[in-house]
This record gives C-alpha cells, sequence and structure tokens, in this order.
C-alpha cells in the first residue's frame, strides 16, 4: 500500500454504468503472435529497445474452485506494437526470461503479483521493473485499481472484456483473442504512460527510495483497529466450517457473546483483537478458539466458558486449563 495523492485529478471511483457509456478501445497497432522458437528470437532486439512495456497474462479458465490453470499467453506491448508469447509452443525460454528479468525495462500491470507467480512456476526468472498499476492508482486517490476502472477514470475509453474467460491454451487462438490480449497489455502501458505525465511515478519512485510505503488510509486503519495498544488476538472460529465441530447457531451465539464483551473491554484502550476464521482445522468440540500470543487453544467455548477465559487469561494472564486444548506460545 502507498500513500494518496491529495490533489489528485482523477476522479475516485466509476461504476459499471459509467464505464459502458464510454466509447470501446482496442490496440491498433502490429500485433506479433509468437509461436516458435524462431519468432521469439526475432522479437528480442525490439523489446530490447523499450524502456516501458504492458504487460498480462493470460490462462485457461477454471469453473471449479480445487483447479487453476497456469498462464498460456505472455502479453507484452510497446507504443505501437504488441508481442503474444505462446507459452507453451517455446521450448527455450531464456531470452523470455531476460527481458523480465532487465531492470533497465519497466513492465507494468495490474494485479501482476499472481501472473508473475504463475510464470515462475514455468521458468525461472528473476522479476525486475514490474510495477503494478493498482499502486500507483492508489497513490493518485483512486479506489476501483482494474484494468477497466482505470481505463474509464483515466481514459474516458471501456475496453472490452467479452474474450476474458475463452479458452488461452488453444493452440490457434481467434482473432478476438489476439486482439483482446494485445488491448490489456497495450492500455496498461497507455495508464502508465498518464500517471507519469501527472508526477505519480515521479512520486512513487520516491516513497520507494524512502521507504514510505503505507498509505495514509492504511495507517488510519492501522490506528482504528488499536494495533499498536494489542495485548491478546482471538481467532474465533465462526465461518462456513464450523457446523462441523458444533451446530452453527451455537457458534453464533458464542461469538455474538465474545465480540459483546470485547466491546466492553476494548472501551477505553483496544487491547484484544478478534478475527474470525472459516476453521481452524480441529473440526471437533467446538467451538474452537485460540488466544494469542501464549497460543492457547479452547474448545467447547460457550458463553459461559468464554467469560472464564476473558476474566482468567486476558485480564489476569492466567491460562485457563478447563477447556484448553494445547498450548504453544510464540516465540
Amino acid at each position: 500500500m502507498l500513500g494518496i495523492e491529495n490533489n489528485s485529478p482523477f476522479q475516485e471511483r466509476i461504476d459499471k454504468l459509467a464505464i459502458n457509456d464510454f466509447p470501446l478501445i482496442e490496440f491498433k497497432g502490429t500485433i506479433h503472435l509468437v509461436n516458435s522458437q524462431e519468432s521469439a528470437a526475432k522479437i528480442i532486439p525490439k523489446l530490447m529497445k523499450e524502456t516501458v512495456l504492458g504487460f498480462d497474462t493470460e490462462s485457461k479458465p477454471s469453473f471449479r474452485r480445487d483447479e487453476q490453470f497456469l498462464p498460456s499467453l505472455l502479453q507484452l506491448s510497446s507504443k505501437r506494437e504488441a508481442f503474444l508469447i505462446q507459452i507453451n509452443k517455446i521450448k527455450d525460454k531464456s531470452d523470455i526470461s531476460m527481458i523480465l528479468a532487465n531492470p533497465s525495462i519497466k513492465k507494468v500491470g495490474v494485479a501482476i503479483k499472481d501472473d508473475l507467480n504463475g510464470l515462475m512456476k514455468q521458468f525461472q526468472f528473476a522479476p525486475e521493473a514490474f510495477i503494478d498499476l493498482a499502486d500507483l492508482a492508489r497513490i493518485a486517490g483512486i479506489q476501483n485499481t482494474g484494468l477497466r476502472s482505470l481505463c474509464g477514470i483515466m481514459l474516458n475509453r471501456r475496453i472490452s472484456k467479452s474474450a476474458q474467460v475463452s479458452n488461452w491454451a488453444k493452440s490457434e487462438l481467434t482473432e478476438k483473442q489476439v486482439v483482446y490480449a494485445a488491448t490489456d497489455a497495450w492500455i496498461s502501458r497507455e495508464l502508465y504512460m498518464v500517471f507519469r505525465k501527472h508526477g505519480i511515478v515521479r512520486k512513487y519512485n520516491r516513497m520507494l527510495k524512502s521507504g514510505d510505503t503505507v498509505s495514509k488510509q492504511l495507517k488510519n486503519k492501522v490506528e482504528k483497529a488499536g494495533l499498536d495498544t494489542l495485548k491478546h488476538h482471538i481467532l474465533f472460529c465462526s465461518g462456513n466450517s464450523a457446523g462441523r465441530c458444533c451446530p452453527k447457531e451455537k457458534s453464533q451465539e458464542s461469538l455474538k457473546y465474545l465480540q459483546k464483551r470485547l466491546r466492553k473491554i476494548n472501551e477505553t484502550t483496544r487491547t484484544v483483537y478478534l478475527s474470525q476464521v472459516d476453521c481452524l482445522g480441529i473440526c471437533n468440540k467446538g467451538p474452537i478458539m485460540v488466544v494469542y500470543p501464549e497460543g492457547a487453544w479452547y474448545y467447547q467455548c460457550t458463553p459461559e466458558v468464554i467469560e472464564r477465559i476473558l476474566q482468567n487469561h486476558l485480564l489476569n494472564n492466567k491460562v485457563v486449563k478447563e477447556n484448553l486444548l494445547a498450548v504453544n506460545r510464540l516465540k
């Protein structure tokens, strides 16, 4: 998270209806479809001449939670040329790695962390000079940081997402896929150049150099949460899996009681922070609750048990041996 520009030239938010009113924009330059070792070698000299490249990847869509596919397509774009690299068709990716690891060539895109992780699972490289447009957007005070939203806010244009969930693992891409993929990488570069024109990139670089990478918004949230005055952190199993270890109504009854009591305890100074989690993995004799920094795991946390834990453990630093599963204090 990065600091917010107070006098931003951009609006903070935009809704889908407003975006849909903008005219469609797409890449009109030269598109290179890189699907062989020979075609990959040809594009490297062109890429090496650039100082800023738009960056994106596309993967085969997944329709199941337990299924995830690695990127099939890597897109890089200059101002007038887009390079669509079909990763699985390139056996030796060392030249591509060289571009991705080159500190003199900025690679700019949105939500690039997952893209990079996916690429690094397929071939080795040390990513350098990657900039996430979402970081620049937050500096500029923009709340909607998706590519389509940024395009609407900063360019008053709309990019198509109709090909987003198509099959990118196919050997032959459709014309619609090709234009879509080229546009996503190219528009990322265009947005970066707008940020640079308005001094946002310069501020971003200054903040990185100084180490001041925590935004005012995030600082306010930390202050509001009282993180600097905390003495205990409670994890309470209250999510979708709570029905496994106890009836959900029992879990909710205990949670509501705990929340009510913590509001009272934290009235003057916040000393206890509560986090609700989906599942703590015990799934027996619930509700389950963990108190840190002692690492005390409690079971069957009814309102009565919770009250004993609050009175003895949190207020008097005495772990309650009844209903105790294990203790593993943080070092």
